[in-house]
């Protein structure tokens, strides 16, 4: 982002939101204005727009919706103020619309900008940050149409047919490192739900909405999958969202069963560092195919999942104490995704 607009980026990274909920208190104690009142009933006018007048339109006219004039000042404050959890800018995307402001090109087509409002009182950018970076980087104001004080939970319908991938859902809400952890959240959410991850038209009716709810809802050991698979791929291997499939699931199955859970710990700490690891142990067994290439075959769909239920299958063996000198990679055609063991530990005198 500092490549663009390096002012403007910057605050945008950190957002001053307590500024704004300033500014809504000044505005939120008085009678809506003349001049507000004017922008809801003339359509036709494009006024330029203050950020004091969008804050106000929010608070008295939930979802009013006003045709305004963008200013390069507003736009930067806009970014400054209120873009504190959107997805990653796209440098390309915003000199494309540089480019377009540049040469007159731009036509209004009634495309809207959307901003929020938090239970607190807080403006949040839902829409239309690579717009108004365009728009300060150019020096160009445009019209366009704005949607002002939508409850924050309509970020996850906005653009998901057009632009917003699930991905771009998780990022909006302030979560990290998205492109492994919702594919892995996708597949978890199909499986609690007891839906095969596996079949595709199954797993098209996990919307990103259901993944947020997951995410939020399961976030801690998540995030220490996350942790986790990013070591154990960086050393033996393996793809990170299949990690987090077999971590979380796995976690989570043993608990229900009454166990611990830091048995899986051990297991992945065990492939991680291949230390004392003995010919026969499933641990070792699976680091050395890992080193192989894994489940990386051509024109394998869904290599994420193979792996994961690969890593089950070692697991279990590894809980029994079974010996296993060569991996059997799970395939999807050959049977059911494999459940975690609720068999006891009995793994430690394997490793005698």
């Amino acid at each position: 982002m500092s490549t663009i607009i390096p002012d403007v980026a910057k605050t945008s990274t950190t957002g001053t939101a307590g500024s704004v909920r300033i500014i809504d208190q000044s505005v939120s104690t008085i009678t809506r204005s003349g001049r507000v009142n004017a922008f809801l009933q003339n359509a036709s006018i494009a006024p330029r727009l203050t950020v004091a007048d969008i804050s106000e339109l929010c608070i008295s006219n939930p979802g009013a919706v006003v045709k305004a004039t963008i200013t390069p000042e507003l736009a930067q404050h806009l970014l400054a103020l209120i873009n504190t959890h959107n997805r990653p800018l796209s440098p390309a995307r915003v000199r494309q619309y540089v480019d377009v402001l540049k040469r007159g090109q731009y036509v209004f087509n009634g495309e809207s900008i959307q901003i929020g409002l938090t239970d607190s009182g807080h403006m949040q950018l839902l829409n239309g940050q690579h717009r108004l970076h365009a728009c300060a980087v150019a020096g160009v104001e445009f019209e366009t149409v704005l949607v002002l004080g939508l409850p924050i939970s309509v970020f996850s319908t906005i653009d998901r047919g057009k632009t917003r991938s699930h991905s771009d859902v998780l990022s909006v809400a302030g979560f990290k490192n998205t492109h492994n952890i919702q594919p892995a959240a996708r597949i978890l959410v199909a499986m609690e739900a007891g839906f095969s991850p596996t079949i595709r038209s199954t797993m098209n009716l996990v919307t990103a909405e259901d993944i947020l709810q997951y995410v939020y809802a399961n976030e801690d050991v998540l995030m220490d999958a996350h942790a986790i698979a990013t070591r154990i791929s960086a050393v033996a291997g393996g793809i990170q969202s299949a990690w987090i499939i077999f971590y979380v699931h796995a976690y989570q199955q043993r608990v229900q069963a009454g166990f611990s859970g830091r048995e899986v710990m051990e297991f992945c700490k065990a492939i991680e560092t291949g230390a004392s690891l003995k010919v026969l142990n499933p641990a070792l067994a699976l680091r050395q195919w890992l080193g192989r290439g894994g489940s990386k075959r051509k024109g394998a769909a869904g290599k994420n999942v193979l792996e994961a239920a690969t890593f089950i299958t070692t697991f279990n063996k590894w809980i029994e104490g079974a010996s296993l000198q060569q991996i059997r990679p799970w395939a999807a055609d050959s049977s059911e995704f494999p459940t975690v063991t609720s068999s006891g530990i009995v793994h430690s005198s394997f490793w005698a």
